[in-house]
């Protein structure tokens, strides 16, 4: 699946969370949504899964704009996995991870053997069938996450769209996720996931988009979104660059001094003392 967002706005009241957002997402792709807290990074993915409508602008799924397409059949297309691990439903995990199936179950239509399979499918993927009969009351915030990630999967859907998917866990599992993530895109998929761990962004994803104060500031390859320019604007620190068995990372070393809303338009900005 194709999505485009075309001079997205967003306005809260006096607030502007996103001002003329334009930016495409193609399949086979892992974009990663960057930015630092607060610059509009869940608030433009919520447009794009179309959550929430934009106060201006569109988004389009292969070329249709969201009004002109039959929402069942895009809840089977775009899945998404939102932020945040506060569950308290009395579920057990596999009950809360077949939730995911329900846009395939058509009114008097159900395949519950394929359901229970893609089911499996998700648990297996993400590593978590040992939890498959637990409560979710009983669970770390870890492994909540990883039961919403399982519960997205499940859907099998042609387009992954995920706000944090690596928060609250611990290395390991961090990278299990993003391999996990850049296998769906290696098998034809769009995924575009929000992610603030900036090492794990430059060695997973395809390209970066980088917003800062509700604008898309750069998008395009990770060394050239994440320069030293852009990183002194949008984060207020420098980086240290380096290459580990033939992949490239990026560490945020030092804070910067902040000064103007005008840092980092031209030199970047001298090391905070």
């Amino acid at each position: 699946m194709h999505i485009s967002a075309q001079n997205i706005q967003v306005t809260i009241g006096n607030s502007r969370l996103l001002d003329d957002v334009s930016l495409q997402v193609h399949p086979g792709e892992l974009l990663g949504l960057i930015g630092p807290n607060g610059a509009g990074k869940t608030t433009l993915l919520r447009v794009l899964a179309g959550l929430r409508p934009p106060s201006g602008g569109q988004v389009l799924y292969d070329g249709k704009p969201l009004v002109r397409r039959d929402r069942p059949a895009l809840a089977r297309r775009l899945a998404y996995m939102a932020q945040g691990s506060d569950i308290a439903w009395p579920l057990r995990v596999d009950r809360l991870v077949a939730l995911g199936r329900l846009p395939h179950q058509a009114l008097f239509r159900r395949d519950a053997a394929e359901d229970a399979a893609a089911v499996s499918r998700a648990l297996r993927r993400v590593g978590i069938e040992e939890l498959r009969e637990r409560a979710l009351i009983t669970l770390s915030g870890g492994e909540r996450m990883q039961v919403l990630l399982a519960r997205a999967l499940a859907v099998e859907a042609e387009a992954l769209l995920a706000d944090e998917p690596v928060a609250a866990l611990d290395p390991h599992h961090q990278l299990r996720v993003m391999e996990l993530l850049s296998q769906e895109a290696r098998a034809g998929k769009t995924v575009v996931a929000v992610l603030h761990d900036l090492p794990l962004a430059v060695r997973f994803c395809s390209r970066l988009a980088l917003l800062h104060q509700g604008r898309l500031i750069a998008v395009g390859a990770p060394d050239e979104v994440l320069s030293d320019r852009h990183l002194a604007l949008a984060y207020g620190v420098t980086g240290h660059r380096g290459e580990h068995e033939g992949e490239p990372f990026l560490l945020a070393w030092q804070r910067l001094a902040r000064k103007s809303a005008a840092a980092g338009k031209g030199d970047p900005l001298p090391p905070a003392s």
